[in-house]
């Protein structure tokens, strides 16, 4: 799994972030793995000299699901901060927002950049969220996105998580987050 870019290009790194209260006690630590992470991808935008690397983290639960910032933010600018569980697991609503974000998109027509889609979440979703997740997987965007889902300890439903990753080795523990680097051919 690795990307290859071409071409003066904007790729967005998304963060969905599962805030619900069932990930209470990881989500300082889940900040600190983004914002770690965060120089290395650095260090990724900078060799890619076509590639203006942006990020944003998209928090759900069962109140709401939203950006953390108005646009995608250069990854020179960017942090993860803030992030406060607040009731159960709705996934649907993260799976909504980026079909509202990817639609019209096509990479194939030449006009966005498949994105990287992180999701850090123990997969236990409190919503019947496959209506929302059959939208998102019917848009160019996703089907050509690269993702991957990262998971605080062993309780987790795996199942949930791969039906949004598409790939079993595409989900991780929460401990092996600079796995994510692989996509650009570094790290484990």
């Amino acid at each position: 799994m690795s990307m290859n870019i071409s071409g003066n290009q904007d790729l967005v790194v998304y963060f969905l972030v599962d805030c619900s209260d069932s990930m209470q006690d990881e989500l300082s630590r889940i900040e600190r793995y983004i914002n770690e992470i965060v120089p290395s991808l650095q260090a990724v935008n900078k060799s890619y000299p076509r590639m203006k690397m942006k990020a944003r983290v998209l928090r759900f639960s069962s109140t709401s699901a939203f950006f953390s910032s108005q646009t995608a933010l250069n990854i020179d600018n960017f942090s993860a901060r803030d992030l406060i569980s607040n009731g159960q697991c709705a996934v649907s609503k993260a799976y909504d927002q980026l079909v509202q974000q990817f639609k019209g998109a096509d990479p194939k027509q030449g006009n966005a950049t498949p994105p990287v889609m992180i999701l850090i979440s123990d997969g236990h979703f409190t919503d019947d969220y496959q209506q929302s997740l059959k939208a998102l997987k019917a848009l160019p965007m996703y089907r050509l996105g690269i993702r991957m889902a990262f998971t605080p300890g062993q309780n987790i439903n795996r199942q949930a998580l791969l039906d949004f990753t598409g790939l079993e080795e595409n989900i991780r523990p929460l401990n092996k987050f600079e796995a994510m680097l692989s996509i650009w051919g570094r790290g484990r």
